[in-house]
């Protein structure tokens, strides 16, 4: 049976991963960092992506393929957790002017 296509946009899925670059917890510069991103997704998320997906996400691979719509989730709930944990989050406040916001998950 074939896959439903994935309602998400080419644009919003690059956006996912130019977060999980932009990041800077792990560095995408080969394929061999997919590997190191696929366990470290799981360490945060309790959920699997295999290095093999990350590969074709990224581009190593070539695949005519959207990814899956779990893929997707499980993405952003990484970036999700990965930002409230490792970067503080800014609130503006008005007069150009900032605080800093606690967000623990």
């Amino acid at each position: 049976m074939a896959r439903k296509k994935n309602p998400v946009s080419k644009q919003e899925i690059d956006a996912i991963l130019n977060q999980i670059k932009k990041n800077g917890s792990i560095p995408i510069n080969n394929p061999v960092d997919c590997k190191t991103l696929s366990n470290h997704i799981e360490a945060v998320t309790q959920k699997q992506l295999s290095d093999s997906t990350l590969k074709r996400l990224f581009g190593f691979y070539s695949s005519k393929f959207s990814p899956a719509y779990e893929t997707i989730n499980i993405l952003k709930e990484y970036i999700e957790k990965t930002n409230s944990t490792t970067k503080p989050k800014y609130k503006s406040c008005g007069f150009n002017s900032c605080f800093l916001q606690s967000h623990t998950f």
